[in-house]
């Protein structure tokens, strides 16, 4: 499990009392930490999952005007031939691999080879095709996926001939057969109903190909949700996947009355009948959303077994599996879903960060998640606080699981994977401030660029700082290797920055 303690949550009441838009009072919307605690009940949750979405809604549409955009204030309301010589060939030395980010950490790919035979994603189906010779290849065997294949990963046990690949495919509830054995379990999880029922679903399918002329399937699992990425350490994978909870019916833009484009511009009834109409499309909304269960708002799994596909029991313990930042506001779900690949029974830990989205890092021993701190409708009418990021740090040293360890937070965004690391009990982040949060701001600041190491226990403090890195510019690219940091800037030419890290107190531009 993520977590294991369990916290309650603090949750700030969101009235909207009366037709008027000034009985709306906001969510508390300050930063305090981004440590992660658990939901101590499921009823906890789903208060809190329905007051992100009324806050952001009730956002969303005081921030209108005509065009969209507006300014209101916010007191509005066949066979493979068997290679010959097999044994010897390397990686790196007879074959390429997929170019990971960290060395014994794999990365998902649409192709994977273990020099022998190659293994290929291609339409819909994983084709194995035999290299009995290097720069030959023999004829091949294929099997069928469900979905769009996205990536797999290649899975051998040291000393031993049990070999698998774990694919990835992405399958929409809208291509669905009618006879599909998970329709029936979705429109009864998600209480859909008619003609409107869609939403995506990441499925995880084990193939076993010991035997490389007779692949099988041996496990397969769906998740609802976007894949991201994965990661695989020895024989344990971790699949990252992304959900957003869609409300079928919520309202966006007011429903204005026929004349209200008769009326003048400069007529004050005008405005009265716009603050009526985002008044009402309000209360609209929070009846909806308060009709709304918890098994509408969070992610669906799915477990193909010998008798058919059976509901994961996301309520089984008490929901303690899903966590949040203290400070967190967000109606989205980061879901990891961690398992030992070469078991003869599939056990799977999913837990669940309701996070904004997430960029992944992994290294040997260290997970780490980075969120913005908050979505750009939070800065609306509250954007006395510079843009943020929180790094969640996961232990993954156990086999098939990962351990939370601790949070932390830095100034600006992230721009990609590339842009974190973990060495030697270390993170180093890069990150930039002032490139999109303040769009509504007529004379926003220039980007500025920055590079932070983090450290701690069971918590992750800043305990290094440099900023000012190419003040006008925006971090392009990112490398961290050992005690060094690479950074490409630009805005018309591209600088390279080193950076010395051998000091994580006292980090150094080099040149």
């Amino acid at each position: 499990m993520l977590l294991q303690r369990g916290l309650a949550l603090l949750i700030t009441a969101i009235l909207m009392t009366g037709a008027g838009c000034d009985t709306a009072r906001k969510v508390d919307r300050s930063r305090t930490s981004p440590d992660l605690v658990a939901f101590e009940t499921c009823e906890v949750l789903e208060q809190n999952l329905k007051a992100n979405l009324t806050e952001q809604m009730r956002v969303q549409l005081l921030s209108l005007d005509e065009t969209g955009f507006g300014f209101i204030e916010d007191d509005m309301a066949e066979g493979v031939p068997v290679p010959s010589n097999p044994g010897g060939r390397q990686e790196g030395v007879d074959y390429s691999g997929t170019n990971n980010q960290e060395a014994d950490v794999d990365e998902g790919d649409f192709v994977k080879t273990d020099g022998y035979y190659l293994y290929v994603l291609s339409g819909n189906q994983l084709v194995i095709m035999s290299v009995p010779e290097v720069g030959q290849l023999a004829e091949n065997v294929s099997v069928d996926l469900e979905g769009r294949p996205d990536q797999l990963l290649l899975i051998k046990e040291t000393g031993s001939s049990a070999q698998r690949s774990v694919v990835f495919s992405t399958i929409s509830t809208y291509d669905m057969d009618e006879d599909h054995p998970l329709r029936p379990l979705i429109e009864k999880e998600m209480g859909y109903d008619g003609y409107y029922w869609y939403t995506v679903f990441t499925k995880i399918t084990v193939i076993d190909h010991s035997d490389p002329e007779n692949p099988q399937v041996v496990h397969e699992l769906y998740l609802e949700g976007s894949y991201q990425t994965s990661r695989k350490v020895g024989s344990t994978v971790h699949m990252f996947t992304y959900s957003w909870i869609e409300v079928q019916g919520l309202k966006y833009w007011p429903d204005l009355p026929e004349d209200y484009y008769l009326v003048d511009p400069d007529n004050p009834l005008r405005e009265q009948l716009w603050n009526k109409a985002i008044s009402e499309a309000i209360t609209y909304n929070d009846q909806l959303i308060a009709s709304l269960t918890l098994q509408d708002l969070v992610p669906q799994i799915f477990l193909v077994v010998p008798d058919g596909v059976v509901a994961y029991d996301f309520t089984g313990q008490g929901c303690g599996n899903v966590v949040i930042a203290e400070d967190g506001m967000s109606r989205g779900f980061t879901s990891i879903v961690s398992f030992e690949s070469l078991g003869d029974v599939f056990t799977f830990e999913a837990d669940h960060v309701v996070s904004n989205w997430s960029i992944i890092y992994a290294s040997s021993d260290t997970v780490l998640l980075a969120e913005p701190s908050d979505d750009w409708w939070w800065y609306w009418n509250n954007d006395e606080y510079e843009e943020a990021t929180n790094i969640h740090r996961f232990d993954s040293t156990a086999t098939g699981s990962l351990k939370y360890s601790g949070s932390g937070r830095v100034t600006g965004t992230v721009l990609s994977q590339f842009s974190l690391s973990a060495y030697e009990g270390i993170i180093r982040v890069a990150t930039t401030t002032d490139q999109w949060n303040r769009w509504w701001v007529a004379n926003p600041p220039p980007p500025e660029n920055h590079l932070y190491t983090l450290s701690g226990d069971n918590t992750l403090e800043v305990v290094g700082q440099l900023d000012g890195i190419a003040v006008g510019e925006r971090i392009w690219s990112a490398r961290f290797i050992q005690d060094r940091g690479y950074l490409v800037t630009a805005q018309n030419i591209d600088p390279l920055w080193t950076i010395d890290l051998s000091d994580p107190q006292n980090p150094k531009i080099m040149g």
